[in-house]
This record gives C-alpha cells, structure tokens and sequence, in this order.
C-alpha cells in the first residue's frame, strides 16, 4: 500500500511543480500576453489622456455613450477610501502575489484561467503603477453615463474582465478525478 504523495517535481502529476502551469511555455505565453499587452496598453492611453484631455473639455465620442474626460481618483473603487493610497499599494502588491500563487498551482491546460490572471495583472499593476507615482489613479473613459455614472481606464476594464472570467472558471471547473458524464444519443 503506497500512499505517497508524488515528488514536488514530477512532472507527470499536476499537483506538482514541474507538472503545474510554471512548466508550460505555452501558459506563461497566456499570462503574459494579456498581462503586458493591458499594462501597456492602460499606461500609454492614461499617458495620452492626461496630456489631450487635462487642459480641455471633455470629448463626445458618441454622445450620452462615450466621453473621454480626464479625472484622477484618489481612492478605490467608486472614490472610495480617499487617502488611504499606502493601504491600496500594500492590498495590490498582496493580490499580485496571491495571483502568482493561483498560476503556481493551475494547471498547464487551464486556458482561460491564465488569460483572465493575466487582466487582473494588467489592471493591478496598472493602477498600482498610478498610486506609486501619481499618489492617485488617472481615469478617463466615462461609457453610458445615465446608466453608470463613474469614470473608469483600461487596467478597470481588465479588472472587470479578469475577476468574473476567473470566478466563472472555478464555478465551472471539473474535478480530474471525474469522468465525463457521457449523452445519450437516441437511438
């Protein structure tokens, strides 16, 4: 009766370092393609937004749909929390880290799951970024404002994506330890 567990570099078993995620250049290339493509992204449009937009009035793309307008949020979410930037820095640099661990132990064919830990990078390090250097988030998407009256930017945007798609894939993960249920087919 051998009930031991495999070797932490084993890489026939998933559970394991080496049969994780971590060993797959294919699930580092879905992290990190939407993790740097959305950083870069939300950095160079925060960029242009505070040099066009600050000294200027808001610009109707599509009117009661899509305004640009320039705003930095000294808070979180909503404005809250104005003047606690040294506890959102601190809740980010966790929540990276708590998303390294969650990539660490995923598995190499969890597709999805590494897309939407690489939005939730890019929006974390995105606004970490705006509270490290500017003290405060820079924002300028205001989208359908009779509806949703909050200004928001990308690393929001991958946020917004990332966090759902993520919980959406833990909801619907299936155990490997089950066996396809099979359909019947009239015959």
């Amino acid at each position: 009766m051998n009930n031991a567990k495999p070797d932490w570099f084993d890489p026939k078993h998933p559970g394991t370092l080496l049969g994780s995620a971590v060993a797959a250049p294919g699930a580092w290339l879905r992290l990190l393609l939407p993790a740097l493509g959305g950083l870069v992204l939300d950095l160079w449009s925060k960029h242009y937004a505070a040099q066009v937009l600050a000294d200027q009035h808001d610009v109707v793309v599509w009117r009661r749909v899509l305004v640009f307008t320039f705003s930095e949020n000294a808070g979180a979410v909503f404005g809250m929390g104005k003047g606690h930037v040294l506890l959102f820095i601190l809740f980010s640099i966790l929540a990276l880290g708590v998303i390294a661990g969650f990539f660490v132990r995923s598995e190499r064919r969890q597709y999805v799951v590494h897309v939407a830990l690489g939005l939730i990078i890019a929006g974390a390090m995105g606004n970490l970024y705006d509270r490290m250097v500017y003290g405060r988030v820079r924002d300028f998407i205001l989208l359908l404002q009779q509806l949703w009256p909050f200004i928001f930017n990308i690393a929001d945007v991958c946020l917004c994506i990332g966090v759902p798609l993520l919980m959406l894939c833990w909801i619907f993960q299936r155990d490997p330890a089950d066996p396809p249920k099979e359909t019947s087919h009239g015959s």
